[in-house]
């Protein structure tokens, strides 16, 4: 996370370890510097120094047993015992503790080698994998509730007797999983899938080099959008093959139960005003959440004229980005992670903080560069896209530099909103393992095709916006190539009164909106939860009630929220 700690300039740590619905109490204070997690190579490491500071009388820690660790003062050195002369990873963390503060835990990892023993030249190297040609496999199980799946062991070579491989579950191998994905997994249950709970056996038979296995997966079980790993591990039972590699005997099946709905729900949230971790408790009796997607309204776009750059959040003048964002941002492991595991998409919101930088005024250089720091940001912090607003472009700071200034060159590849939108696209797909979006509030801007720099390719607006808003008591309309699935057919101001029925909602759903409504400034614990409207909207749109919710996330202060759920 030191990405993180430079763009955000402050770390908050909110944490109280309470559980009950009373008023948090007064706690002592704890923090480890870097929190983030510590990555060894296989061998020639350095000790890393980790600094503890607290208002406690005295802090503790506990560390795996491969780590070397040295306790100096307020610091803790680390370091490995050992080189890791397997391919396989260590993985645990150190745990810090100090009177009543909440734990801090800061992960280890020491990286494995390839190859970790030794392996018989004449032998057949032999490797799992699924059909597809893959070792790890994203299973999505959406309408259809079963799924065709089929193991694949290669031979390099025939051997001149049967091979015979066992493949079981290795439950072990999820906290690896999870370290190298960011990912928080459980177990997949065995009633799900029709592989043998106890092992499954896979021939080769003589002369042959290949042997497959059908099997499926039936989700109606399972509960929409929790994360499940089938870790598959194999091993050579009889015959002249081995696996050369660990990674070779590995094939891993992320299993998720996707909402089947085809319109969905946005939840456009003043973070200043409202704990992003409450749209977690709006839930319908199907088991899916009734928002699909939230917009953290709203992060800024600024001009630093004493960095000569556009950078993400700063306002010339201020000492620091917002205090919110810097929370959240700082934290996403407790903010932003629970959202984006539970298939909520999450959205920063970008609108120029009375800057020249605005979104239209920014060439296309600098549209990469700006793109490419957001691109961390989404990766290091669950990001699942970015959403446009162009209404406060000012004058602090004065002029941007020249090579940030958009010339009229520069539209040869498109105008200056969509290029910016192309480009946050493009980079945090390199970046990131899941899918970006951009959406965007269409209020004095819209989006059009666009021509890459680098090698001319030309890409049209549905390629990398599926999200228009109109403005209040509007309907998204269509740019280039989109169609009515890529925009919101209810614009709601849930601050103010900009209101909206259920009926029109669905009346816009049977029109072919994507989605239903955009609900701005949706907050469950003030007037502007409009849960009356979201029930009715539930049942008329999706045939499914709205549990009644029962919990509720504090935002206690400037920069300081709370991921402890109080009952109401």
């Amino acid at each position: 996370m030191k990405n993180l700690k430079q763009l955000a300039g402050i770390f908050l740590c909110c944490a109280f370890g309470m559980t009950s619905c009373q008023e948090p109490t007064e706690t002592d204070s704890l923090s480890v510097s870097p929190s983030a997690p510590v990555v060894f190579a296989a061998s020639g490491n350095s000790d890393v120094t980790l600094t503890v500071t607290t208002d406690a009388g005295d802090w503790a820690y506990t560390a795996p047993e491969w780590i070397s660790a040295t306790r100096n003062g307020d610091v803790l050195v680390v370091n490995t015992k050992t080189d890791n002369t397997s391919e396989d990873a260590l993985v645990g963390r150190i745990s810090f503790t100090a009177g009543s503060a909440k734990a801090v835990n800061v992960s280890v990892m020491q990286e494995g080698v390839n190859g970790g023993g030794v392996v018989d030249p004449n032998a057949a190297s032999a490797v799992l994998l699924d059909a597809s040609g893959s070792n790890d496999v994203k299973v999505e199980i959406a309408k259809e509730l079963t799924v065709s799946a089929e193991l694949k062991l290669t031979l390099s070579k025939a051997s001149s007797e049967a091979v015979e491989i066992r493949v079981s579950v290795d439950e072990s191998y999820i906290p690896q999983y999870d370290y190298a994905h960011g990912t928080s997994s459980t177990l997949l249950p065995a009633e799900i899938y029709t592989l043998s709970v106890g092992g499954t056996k896979l021939t080769v038979a003589a002369g042959e080099t290949e042997v497959t296995l059908p099997f499926t997966f039936n989700g109606g079980a399972l509960p929409y959008n929790t994360q499940y790993l089938l870790p598959l591990k194999a091993e050579v039972v009889s015959g002249d093959a081995v696996f050369a590699k660990n990674s070779d005997a590995r094939l891993n099946y992320a299993v998720k139960r996707k909402s089947p709905r085809t319109c969905k729900q946005l939840c456009v949230m003043e973070f200043n005003d409202t704990n992003p971790l409450n749209v977690l408790t709006y839930k319908l009796e199907d088991g899916s959440y009734f928002f699909d997607a939230l917009v953290l309204f709203s992060g800024n776009i600024g001009w630093y004229p004493e960095e000569n750059r556009v950078a993400f959040n700063k306002r010339y003048g201020e000492t620091s980005i917002n205090a919110n964002t810097a929370a959240l941002i700082s934290e996403p492991e407790k903010y932003l992670k629970p959202i984006h595991d539970a298939g909520i998409k999450v959205y920063m919101g970008l609108m120029p903080h009375h800057t020249y930088a605005g979104l239209t005024n920014i060439s296309n250089w600098g549209c990469e560069q700006f793109a490419i720091e957001m691109a961390e940001i989404a990766k290091d912090c669950y990001l699942d896209g970015f959403f446009l607003d162009e209404e406060y472009t000012g004058s602090h700071g004065g002029m941007m530099g020249s090579e940030w200034v958009r010339k009229s060159a520069d539209n040869t590849y498109g105008d200056g909103i969509s290029f910016m939108a192309y480009q946050l696209w493009k980079q945090a797909s390199a970046v990131c393992d899941w899918p970006i979006d951009v959406s965007y509030f269409q209020y004095g801007i819209n989006f059009g095709p666009v021509k890459d720099p680098e090698d001319n390719s030309e890409h049209n607006v549905s390629e990398f916006c599926n999200c228009v808003m109109a403005n209040y008591g509007g309907s998204g309309r269509p740019q280039d190539d989109q169609t009515l699935a890529d925009c919101c057919g209810v614009s709601i101001e849930c601050a103010r009164g900009y209101s909206s029925s259920a009926s029109q909602i669905k009346d816009r759903m049977d029109q072919g909106y994507g989605w239903g409504a955009a609900w701005f400034a949706w907050d469950p614990t003030t007037t502007r939860a409009l849960k009356s409207l979201i029930s009715e909207t539930a049942e008329l749109c999706y045939e499914s009630k709205l549990v009644e919710p029962t919990v509720y996330y504090k935002k206690i202060g400037p920069g300081q929220y709370d991921d402890t759920p109080y009952e109401y």
